[in-house]
C-alpha cells in the first residue's frame, strides 16, 4: 500500500450504519470511538449555487480535529501531513514550526492525497482530519458540508488564530 493510499485510508471514515425507508434514509456518523471527548458541530457549510469552485479551509490545526460530513453534493479533499519545518508550496512565506502536534501515522509526514466526495456515496461521505493535516475542499456549487469538532480543549475558542495554521493545498 502506498502512502498516498494509507493517508486515505486514514481520513477516509465509513458510515456506522444506518437505514432507510419509504420517508427518509438515516446515515450514523461513526463518532463512537471519540466517546467521552469534547464534541460539537461548528456549523454547516452551504457552498452557494453560484460558487465557481474556490477552495474552502486551507489550514491545519494545532489542538483539536475535525470529522466532516457532506450533506449533498460533491467535489474534492486535498489532505497533507504536513512536516515539521516544511515550507509551503503556494505561500513558502508559511513554514511549519518543529514542534508542531502530530494526529497522523509515522511516516506519513509531506504526503499529500486528492480524495473523491460524494454525497451519495456512503464511503465517499465522511472524513476526518487530526492535527497537522492541512484540508482543503474544493465543492460543487449547492454542496452542504458539516463539520465536527473533535477533541477540542477545554476552554476552546474555535474563533482564535492559535488554533489553527494557514496552509493553502491549491
Amino acid at each position: 500500500m502506498s502512502k498516498e493510499q494509507r493517508l486515505e485510508e486514514f481520513v477516509r471514515l465509513s458510515p456506522a450504519g444506518g437505514h432507510k425507508d419509504a420517508r427518509r434514509s438515516i446515515m450514523d456518523v461513526p463518532v463512537g470511538y471519540l466517546h467521552g471527548r469534547n464534541i460539537s458541530v461548528a456549523n454547516m457549510i452551504d457552498v452557494a449555487d453560484q460558487s465557481i469552485g474556490l477552495p474552502l479551509r486551507q489550514h491545519f490545526h494545532l489542538n483539536y480535529g475535525e470529522v466532516f460530513v457532506l450533506g449533498r453534493g460533491n467535489g474534492e479533499l486535498y489532505v497533507r501531513a504536513v512536516a515539521p519545518g516544511e515550507k509551503n508550496a503556494i505561500k513558502p512565506e508559511i513554514v511549519v514550526a518543529q514542534d508542531i502536534p502530530i494526529g497522523y501515522e509515522q511516516g506519513l509526514e509531506g504526503v499529500s492525497t486528492k480524495l473523491s466526495l460524494d454525497w451519495q456515496d456512503p464511503q465517499k461521505r465522511i472524513v476526518r482530519v487530526t492535527p497537522g493535516i492541512a484540508h482543503t475542499f474544493v465543492l460543487s456549487p449547492g454542496s452542504l458540508l458539516i463539520p465536527f469538532l473533535v477533541d477540542a480543549p477545554t476552554g476552546f475558542n474555535p474563533h482564535d488564530s492559535k488554533n489553527y495554521v494557514p496552509f493553502p493545498l491549491v
